[in-house]
């Protein structure tokens, strides 16, 4: 019975840390993941305002109205 006692409490703190380094884990790639979506939503919103600095002439040759142009640039950054 002493011998297995010594095998739980030694195997105890293994398990814990496992479990906090998992949780860990989980926070990090949380974070990640939000910093990414952050990176996108700001991305998007500069491709926004570029393309609403664009003239009639540039619109046309890539084949967009001012309408186009409105309609997008009047989105949030998180809206596709």
């Amino acid at each position: 019975m002493e011998f297995k006692m010594g095998i739980i409490q030694k195997i105890e703190p293994v398990i814990g840390s496992t479990q906090s380094d998992s949780i860990g884990s989980s926070m990090r790639s949380f974070a990640l993941h939000c910093l990414q979506t952050l990176m996108h939503w700001r991305e998007r919103a500069r491709q926004r305002r570029h393309l609403a600095m664009l003239d009639a002439r540039m619109l046309e040759d890539i084949g967009l109205t001012e309408g186009d142009v409105a309609r997008e640039c009047g989105k949030y950054p998180w809206q596709r």
